[in-house]
């Protein structure tokens, strides 16, 4: 919670104690304290802003400064009957569980501050692609259109305003509603949600140039769902590109203010085929079009940002889940990309990766369980999820062995303990609910996989050789890497 919510709060709490067991020895007090709670409200209001999670301790307030007024007036402090007084001290904590766990289990959070030495800049560009037919559209002349938020080191000059989390909540909100029927309010108070990111603020002029990272959200996500992970790079000196692959992200505003949401036409999971002809006909396409845009941003940016400042020739990209199979499969594609890393994403596309890559390439994935014929499935949980046991097997087999064939050329493994698929991004930072039962935190999750991924990143891309792969063991004990063989 916010500062001047726990204020609030904890000052609610406070009066209504007094009244219960001081009764009329303080009128005086209980009255200034309500009136000062009005204030407190009036402050959250002006500076944190209003979110639907806290009108019960509006609400509240309101009351006890009311009851305040009425008790000071009138000298009548007791409760006579104790039935009725039990009613009140039951009733009043109930209220107090709701106004307090409303605003704890959906908080406004805040990112992780970056340990890096830079300051964080960003700036979200629109880029149609002439060269394509938008082929989940109705009308053929539709060509492929993309929005990229690109994060970059900077130096601002304070004028600049903080970019919000979320671009754009209206269409988030619409989308969630038709897609999972959450009403549209429940997100609004996302967005109070920052980043530490200044809108077009000027780039840093530490290095002559920087490294460029693409990332790749997974199936459905969006473009900012690992911001933690993307500010904690940028603060160490990397442009990051993050791209919102239209029509499989959960909504893409155009600035036309038209919202693209996600496309009906959506693969069976055991359509093996359509996930493999997705990744390499949609998401491997529209990543290389990205990188031949930021090649002619570096050459001529309109927002007068990054002209010179990409290093082409230290160029990567991440992605997770579902983008995460589409770093590898563009690793694959694009001689240009010279490491990649997939945070737990299955091995979707079509090109072959019988020979692994060429460029390195890090699988981070969970710990899972070794798997016995007891763990499998039945026939009733397989018919459940639309897969039959031939399915089961041809999926299971296909998976370990498209890993496998990725890693035995110079690929890098480093598997987590404590940990699930989501931890990845920053949903569990959404709600306490969501990891209250998780042996590891969302944030302690979060140090791990953003040590790694940077240090992959700087002995890849910066050639650096102190980094987290040069030591004997992991200094977390959570943590098992397996580093690729030396070749003779």
């Amino acid at each position: 919670m916010r500062t001047f919510e726990i204020l609030l709060l904890s000052l609610n709490v406070l009066i209504l104690v007094i009244f219960l067991w001081k009764r009329g020895k303080a009128r005086k007090l209980v009255l200034a304290l309500s009136g000062a709670g009005l204030i407190i409200l009036a402050l959250q209001l002006a500076v944190e802003h209003y979110r639907w999670q806290m009108v019960p301790a509006y609400g509240l307030t309101f009351f006890l400064f009311l009851w305040s007024v009425k008790k000071f007036r009138s000298h009548s402090h007791r409760l006579r009957h104790p039935a009725l007084k039990a009613a009140v001290v039951i009733l009043g904590a109930l209220y107090i569980v709701i106004t307090i766990g409303l605003p704890m289990l959906l908080p406004v959070f805040e990112t992780a501050k970056p340990s890096g030495p830079y300051a964080i800049g960003t700036a979200t560009y629109h880029w149609i692609d002439d060269e394509r037919e938008e082929k989940l559209t109705e009308d053929p002349s539709d060509k492929r259109q993309l929005m990229v938020q690109i994060w970059y080191p900077a130096e601002p000059d304070g004028d600049e305003k903080l970019s919000t989390y979320i671009p754009d909540i209206s269409g988030l909100q619409t989308a969630v509603q038709q897609e999972y029927g959450i009403p549209g309010f429940f997100l609004d108070y996302l967005r109070n949600l920052n980043t530490h990111a200044s809108i077009k603020a000027k780039v840093s002029q530490a290095q002559p140039n920087y490294p460029l990272l693409l990332f790749a959200h997974g199936f459905p996500g969006t473009r900012y769902t690992n911001t933690s992970q993307v500010e904690e790079l940028v603060s160490h000196g990397y442009i990051i590109a993050c791209i919102d692959y239209s029509y499989n992200s959960i909504a893409t505003v155009l600035p036309n203010k038209k919202l693209v949401l996600l496309s009906d036409n959506v693969p069976e999971l055991n359509d093996w085929e359509s996930w493999d002809q997705l990744i390499s006909d949609t998401w491997v396409p529209d990543s290389i079009f990205v990188l031949d845009q930021m090649e002619q941003l570096n050459d001529k940016d309109p927002n007068g940002i990054l002209k010179g400042k990409i290093n082409l020739t230290s160029v990567g990209m991440f992605g997770h889940s579902f983008g995460g199979a589409a770093a590898a499969q563009t690793l694959l594609a694009d001689s240009r990309f010279k490491a990649g890393m997939n945070m737990d994403g299955t091995l979707f596309g079509k090109g072959d990766l019988k020979d692994g890559l060429k460029q390195p390439f890090l699988m981070m994935n969970v710990k899972t369980a070794d798997i016995n014929n007891a763990d499998e499935p039945n026939d009733e949980e397989l018919e459940q999820i639309g897969l039959t046991r031939e399915d089961f097997n041809f999926i299971a087999k296909e998976i370990l062995m498209r890993k496998n064939n990725l890693l035995k050329n110079g690929g890098y493994s480093v598997i987590i303990d404590q940990i699930d698929h989501l931890s990845f991004t920053d949903l569990y930072l959404l709600s306490p609910f969501f990891s209250w039962n998780r042996q590891m935190t969302p944030r302690q999750a979060h140090t791990i996989i953003n040590a790694y991924t940077l240090d992959f990143f700087d002995k890849h891309l910066k050639r650096k050789t102190d980094t987290l792969f040069d030591l004997p063991s992991s200094p977390f004990p959570e943590v098992k890497v397996s580093l690729p063989a030396i070749k003779k």
